[in-house]
């Protein structure tokens, strides 16, 4: 993970460019952080959860998270709304995230899927157009101060997701569990139900149809 190898520079990616882009700044924001904060946690977490993340994304994430928090404590901004997302998909994609490798992998015949994820992750996918649908709907401002967790709402072991993605698009691929050592295990979940509810987001959109979409924009069919 490039926060590991580089956390300096994840410091500055995710720390320092928000700071400077505060002290410039005035209106409200809508940050969006990462569930990295969770990480070290177990089972159900929420906002309310007191994080302690060791982890040097999750670290920098919180630490952007309180540095939002100070400017709007102290009148720097307007307001401040955090959703901490969780794993987003779909157009624009980076080709090396996990969902464009597996379809690329079926796509292109791969016989075999090799998933280096901790035995026991879990993921809990969500379509980019209803991460951007909360970040717009959050923009009014309705919930300042307030931090949310943004999932799909069904957590899954990556194995099961990988299978699940296979059978929706009748692909065929034999998968093989390569954990590698320095994987950190995801253990953790929330629960979208009161993002919706305070947003007013409508129902999102589900796995298999995102799946599909994202192909179709991706190779047009």
């Amino acid at each position: 993970m490039a926060s590991i190898r580089d956390p300096v520079g994840d410091l500055r990616n995710n720390v320092e460019r928000l700071v400077h882009f505060l002290d410039g700044f005035r209106g409200g924001v809508v940050l969006i952080s990462s569930a990295a904060v969770y990480e070290g946690q177990r089972n159900l977490v929420s906002p309310q959860t007191s994080v302690r993340p060791s982890l040097p994304y999750g670290v920098s994430k919180f630490a952007a998270e309180r540095y939002l928090a100070f400017h709007a404590q102290k009148g720097r901004i307007e307001w401040a709304t955090t959703l901490r997302l969780y794993y987003a998909y779909g157009p624009h994609d980076s080709d090396g995230r996990f969902v464009p490798r597996l379809v690329q992998a079926a796509r292109s015949g791969a016989r075999q899927f090799v998933i280096t994820a901790s035995p026991g992750s879990l993921i809990d996918p969500l379509y980019a157009e209803d991460v951007a649908r909360a970040s717009v709907f959050a923009a009014f401002g309705r919930h300042a101060g307030s931090i949310f967790d943004l999932c799909g709402g069904r957590p899954r072991t990556i194995p099961r997701f990988v299978t699940e993605a296979l059978r929706s698009q009748g692909w065929r691929m034999t998968l093989v569990v390569r954990p590698k050592h320095d994987e950190t295990p995801l253990r953790f979940f929330s629960r979208p139900d009161e993002v919706r509810r305070a947003l007013q987001l409508p129902p999102f959109i589900p796995f298999q149809e995102g799946l599909s979409r994202y192909i179709s924009w991706r190779w047009g069919s």
